[in-house]
C-alpha cells in the first residue's frame, strides 16, 4: 500500500517527536497559508522575484524600485528564475518550503553528525541513515523544538537566511566526514547568496588548509563566472560592478539609531562610545583572528571532530552578527542553531552547572528578543538583546573553550582530524 512507509514512520515516532513535527508542520501551513493570501505583505520574497525577471529582461538588478534594493549576487537573481516564473503567491510558498526543507535537513545531519558514537567510522559517508538509538531521537526532538521559536520569523517574511545557514550547516558537517567537495560547493553557494559566511569558510580554511580552502577557491570562482555564461557578458559585467558599488555604501550610521544594523557599534553608541570605521574594521580583525587561533589551537590539541565543527560554526556565526557588516533583525535566526545545540549538548553531555544555566540563559535572551522585536513598543529591547545574546555567546564559547585548551592534556582521540604537522 502507497501509504504503509508513512504509517510505518508515524507509529515509530515517540509522543516528543510527534509533537516537534507536528509543530514544525503547523507553523509551515499557516506561513504558506498567509503568504498566499498576502504575497506582498511582510516579505521580501517578491524582491527575489522582481530581480530574477530582470535578469531575464537583461535590466539593471541594483536599481531602485518601488519594493527595496535588491542586494544578492547576479547568480541569485539566475537562480531564482524558476520561482519568479511562479504566481508570486505560489512561488512565495514554494520558496518558504524550499529554504524550510534545507534548513530542517541540515539540523537533522547536524544533530546526528554531533551524537554519533564515533565520527570517524563515518568518514566520507553522508550519515543521514545511520541507526539512531532513542535517545538521540530525543536529543534531535529538543533541539527542533529551541530551533523553531528562534525561527519563524524567517519563515514568515521569506528571507534566505534559512537557506544560507542550511548550506554553512552542511559545509560544517561536510568537513567533518571528510566529503570536501561538498563542503566547499556548499560554503561557496553560502557566500554567493550573502557575502559574510566567508567567515566561516576562512575558519573552515584555517582549519583545513589543504584539503577545504583549494576546493572553496574553485567553487567560488565557478559560481562567479557562472553568470557569464547565462548572460550576455557586457550585462554580467555592469551587475557586478553595481552590485560592488552597493555594497561599498550600505553603511546605515547616519541614520536613526532605529535603522542601524545590531551590532557590536549599535551597542557602543548606546554606551556613549563612537566607534570609527577604522576602529571597528580593527576589531572585527581581531574577533576574527581570535577565532582563527582558537581553530587552530584546538586543531593542533587534537580536538574531536565535533568539538572543531561547534567551535567553528559558533564562533563564526556569532562573529557574523555581533561583529558583522550588516545585522538586522532576521539576520539573528544565524545564531539560532548554535545556541539551541549549546543547551542540548550542555545537557547531554552533562557539562558543569554553570556552564549549562549559562547556554540556557542566553538562549531565553535570544527568545526574548525575538519577541520583543515584533512589537512596536518592545522593538528597541528586542534591538539590543539580539547584539547582547550573541556576545554573550561568543565570549562563553571562547571562554569555556580556552578553559579545555589549558587545562585539558592533549587529546588522543581516533575521531580527531591530523595536525598540521601531521598533515603535512
Amino acid at each position: 500500500m502507497p501509504l504503509d512507509p508513512v504509517r510505518r514512520f508515524a507509529t515509530s515516532l515517540t509522543r516528543w517527536q510527534k509533537i516537534a513535527l507536528a509543530a514544525w508542520c503547523i507553523v509551515l501551513v499557516v506561513v504558506c497559508i498567509r503568504a498566499a493570501i498576502w504575497p506582498n505583505t511582510h516579505t521580501v520574497y517578491p524582491i527575489f522575484s522582481l530581480a530574477s525577471r530582470n535578469w531575464l529582461a537583461g535590466v539593471n538588478l541594483y536599481a531602485p524600485t518601488h519594493l527595496d534594493y535588491y542586494r544578492y549576487s547576479p547568480l541569485v537573481a539566475a537562480a531564482f528564475i524558476p520561482f519568479g516564473l511562479l504566481p508570486i503567491w505560489l512561488g512565495g510558498a514554494v520558496w518558504r518550503l524550499v529554504g524550510a526543507a534545507v534548513y530542517a535537513v541540515a539540523l537533522i545531519w547536524w544533530c546526528r553528525f554531533m551524537t554519533a558514537p564515533s565520527v570517524k567510522q563515518q568518514a566520507g559517508e553522508v550519515g543521514f541513515g545511520q541507526a539512531q538509538t532513542s535517545q538521540d531521537k530525543n536529543w534531535l526532538t529538543l533541539f527542533f523544538l529551541l530551533a523553531l521559536p528562534l525561527s519563524v520569523d524567517n519563515l514568515n517574511n521569506g528571507q534566505s537566511n534559512l537557506l544560507m545557514i542550511g548550506l554553512i550547516m552542511f559545509s560544517v558537517v561536510a568537513c567533518g566526514r571528510e566529503l570536501w567537495s561538498l563542503a566547499a560547493v556548499c560554503a561557496a553557494a553560502a557566500c554567493l547568496l550573502k557575502i559574510y559566511p566567508v567567515v566561516i569558510a576562512m575558519l573552515l580554511s584555517v582549519a583545513h588548509p589543504r584539503r577545504f580552502a583549494p576546493r572553496f577557491v574553485i567553487a567560488l570562482a565557478a559560481g562567479i563566472l557562472l553568470p557569464f555564461v547565462l548572460q550576455r557578458p557586457s550585462y554580467v559585467l555592469e551587475q557586478y560592478q553595481s552590485w560592488a558599488q552597493q555594497l561599498g555604501h550600505g553603511d546605515r550610521l547616519g541614520q536613526s539609531l532605529v535603522l542601524w544594523y545590531r551590532d557590536l557599534r549599535l551597542l557602543a553608541r548606546l554606551c556613549g562610545i563612537q566607534l570609527t570605521a577604522t576602529t571597528y574594521a580593527l576589531i572585527q580583525a581581531i574577533a576574527g583572528a581570535g577565532s582563527a587561533a582558537m581553530c587552530l589551537a584546538a586543531l593542533r590539541r587534537g580536538w574531536p571532530r565535533h568539538e572543531m565543527a561547534l567551535l567553528v560554526l559558533g564562533l563564526g556565526s556569532c562573529w557574523m552578527t555581533v561583529f558583522g557588516i550588516a545585522a538586522e533583525t532576521a539576520t539573528y535566526v544565524i545564531v539560532a542553531p548554535v545556541a539551541s545545540w549549546c543547551v542540548v549538548d550542555a545537557w547531554r553531555l552533562q557539562r558543569p552547572i554553570g556552564e549549562r544555566y549559562a547556554y540556557l540563559g542566553v538562549y531565553l535572551l535570544f527568545v526574548l528578543a525575538r519577541a520583543a522585536g515584533s512589537n512596536e513598543i518592545t522593538r528597541p529591547l528586542g534591538m539590543v538583546a539580539q547584539p547582547v545574546s550573541a556576545l554573550l555567546l561568543f565570549g562563553i564559547l571562547l571562554g569555556t573553550r580556552l578553559w579545555r585548551i589549558r587545562w585539558n592534556p592533549r587529546a588522543a582521540n581516533p575521531d580527531a582530524f591530523p595536525s598540521p604537522a601531521q598533515a603535512a
